[in-house]
């Protein structure tokens, strides 16, 4: 087994923890934005490329 490394002195610096938290949270969140986005403009029922029949039986 290889000796284990030496840390490389994250471990309590409380800036770099919370910069590595947030930026892919806001990553996230930007795709999240952008692809709603995409999907309210793509709402346009006018041409139905396939039709489904949905038949529900209740007992």
């Amino acid at each position: 087994m290889p000796p284990a490394l030496a840390s490389a002195g994250f471990e309590g610096n409380r800036l770099v923890e919370i910069i590595r938290t947030a930026a892919p949270a806001i990553i996230v969140m930007g795709g999240a934005i952008q692809s709603t986005e995409v999907l309210k403009n793509r709402r346009n029922y006018s041409r139905a490329d396939v039709t489904v029949k949905v038949t529900g039986h209740q007992r």
